[in-house]
C-alpha cells in the first residue's frame, strides 16, 4: 500500500483549534501509512499523535476531521452462519475500526426498519455518530467489541473518543447479522468506497446452531421457513449487485474458508484492494485456527478443519428431516447434498457438495 498524507485536524466547536505545528512520521498504529499531523488541543491517550507533535498542550475532544481515503465494509450474514470469525478476519489489520452488530441493542422495531438499519449503517460508516446512537453504541460495546478493545482498549470506546478514532482509521468495517441484500443497494449507490462481503453457510448447520442457542424452536417450521427464504432473497439480490457493482459484492461460503482459510483469506484481500495478506491478518489466522481455546458458540478460535461439517456429527434426526424438507431448494442451490437420512448424515465419506461451484 502507497504512503498517504492525512491531514487532522482539532477543533472545539466551531473553533478551530490547531497549532502552527507539522510533523511527518511513521506511527505504529497506521504501520502502512505516513502522517502529517496537524496538532492543536490534544491529549492522546493512545500515543497516536502526540509521538510526532511533543510539546502541545491541551485535552482531547471529539471534533477531528480527517482528510484521506477511506475504505468501507460490510459484512453481512444470517445468524450463526460464520461471519463473526470473517469480519474479525477482515478486522485484524491496525487500520480498521470495527463495528460489532451495531444493530443489537436497539428496539424490535428499528431493527425491522429497512430506513432505520439503512440510515444507522451509514451514520456509522460516516463516523456520523451521535446523540442516540452514540449512547447505544457505547453500552454495547463496553463489553461487546473485542476487536478495536485489544487494539487501544480503553481509549477507542470513551466517549470522548469514539468519532476520533473512527475518523483517524483508514478502514471501517461492519459485521452485522440484521439488515438484507436489499437494503444495502441505496448505500453502494450513495457511498462509491463501501463494498459488501456476503456470508452465508449450510442452512443444516446454521439452523442446527440457532437450535441450540434456542433462538427459535424446531416446531416453528414457519420461522424456519422465514430464514432460509431470507438467505434465498438475499443471494437473489447478492447477485444483482454484483452485476449492478462490479468488484463490490463478494460472496463468501462459510464451508470454503473453513476448508481454506489461507486461501480465502487472500481472495477476500485481494477484492478489498490488497495484494498479500497483511502480518495482522497472519497472526490472526495463526492464534485462531488451532482449536485449543474453547471460546464458546460466540468466539472465533475453530478448529476449521472440522468445524464446516461438525453439525453432521451432532444433527438429531428429526432437526434434519425438519430442514430438509422446508429448506430444501435452498440447500441445493448453495451447492450442497440432500442427505435424507441420519445414516447418510453421519457419513462423513459422503460429500456435502453436489455442485463446489458456487
Amino acid at each position: 500500500m502507497p504512503p498517504r498524507r492525512i491531514k487532522i485536524q482539532v477543533v472545539h466547536g466551531t473553533e478551530v483549534m490547531a497549532e502552527e505545528i507539522s510533523c511527518v512520521g511513521h506511527s505504529p498504529h497506521f504501520p502502512h501509512l505516513t502522517l502529517r499531523v496537524e496538532c492543536g488541543t490534544w491529549n492522546d491517550d493512545c500515543g497516536m499523535v502526540s509521538q510526532f507533535c511533543e510539546g502541545v498542550p491541551g485535552k482531547a475532544n471529539e471534533g477531528v476531521s480527517v482528510a484521506h481515503k477511506t475504505s468501507m465494509v460490510i459484512v453481512s450474514s444470517e445468524g450463526r452462519s460464520g461471519s463473526t470469525f470473517l469480519a474479525e478476519l477482515v478486522a485484524a489489520p491496525s487500520w480498521v475500526f470495527y463495528f460489532f452488530e451495531p444493530l443489537h441493542n436497539f428496539k424490535t422495531e428499528q431493527k425491522q426498519s429497512e430506513s432505520f438499519v439503512r440510515q444507522t449503517l451509514n451514520d456509522l460508516l460516516t463516523c456520523d455518530i451521535s446523540g442516540p446512537l452514540k449512547d447505544t453504541l457505547l453500552e454495547w460495546y463496553t463489553v461487546n467489541n473485542r476487536v478495536n478493545a485489544e487494539k487501544c482498549k480503553p481509549h477507542c470506546l470513551l466517549r470522548s473518543n469514539l468519532v476520533t478514532f473512527c475518523r483517524m482509521k483508514e478502514t471501517r468495517v461492519i459485521k452485522t447479522i440484521r439488515t438484507r441484500m436489499v437494503w444495502l443497494e441505496p448505500l453502494l449507490h450513495s457511498l462509491p468506497d463501501l463494498k459488501i462481503i456476503h456470508v452465508v453457510r449450510d442452512p443444516r448447520g446454521t439452523l442446527h446452531s440457532i437450535f441450540d442457542l434456542e433462538w427459535t424452536s424446531l416446531n416453528d417450521t414457519e420461522g424456519i421457513r422465514r430464514i432460509c427464504e431470507n438467505i434465498r432473497e438475499d443471494l437473489h439480490h447478492g447477485k444483482a449487485l454484483q452485476r449492478r457493482y462490479p468488484g463490490r459484492y463478494l460472496l463468501v461460503r462459510y464451508e470454503s474458508l473453513c476448508e481454506d482459510p489461507w486461501r480465502q483469506a487472500e481472495a477476500i484481500f485481494a477484492f478489498l484492494g490488497h495484494q498479500y495478506l497483511p502480518s495482522e491478518v497472519h497472526s490472526f489466522l495463526l492464534s485462531h485456527l488451532n482449536g485449543t481455546i474453547n471460546s464458546g458458540p460466540y468466539g472465533t478460535h475453530r478448529n476449521t478443519t472440522t468445524m464446516g461439517q461438525h453439525w453432521r456429527t451432532t444433527i438429531p434426526p428429526q432437526q434434519l428431516h425438519t430442514i430438509e424438507s422446508v429448506c430444501a431448494p435452498l440447500i441445493t442451490q448453495l451447492g450442497f447434498s440432500l442427505f435424507g437420512s441420519l445414516q447418510r448424515v453421519r457419513n462423513l465419506s459422503l460429500s456435502v457438495y453436489n455442485n463446489t461451484s458456487y
